[in-house]
């Protein structure tokens, strides 16, 4: 495969992605979304940045969130994402 099509298929998986799997714009940006509660977002997001998985005293997990530079377009904002 030459590296032109590599890019055309990263491109298709980033814009699914972008569409299907992340979250937002929520909070200052759209007050309307339909996570937010009492100016809040009931989902917790932006989350932090975490090197890797733990399970917290709770019992919740926090997953692994790389910050990797990878920034996407999404309605009127930039949305850094971790993959």
């Amino acid at each position: 495969m030459s590296s032109f099509q590599w890019r055309s298929l990263f491109q298709i998986k980033i814009q699914s992605y972008s569409r299907l799997m992340v979250h937002g714009p929520c909070k200052a940006i759209n007050f309307h979304a339909p996570c937010m509660k009492d100016g809040k977002c009931k989902k917790y997001f932006p989350k932090k940045w975490h090197p890797y998985t733990t399970i917290e005293q709770d019992g919740k997990p926090t997953y692994r969130r790389r910050d990797n530079g990878i920034t996407i377009e999404k309605m009127v904002c930039s949305l850094t994402i971790g993959m």
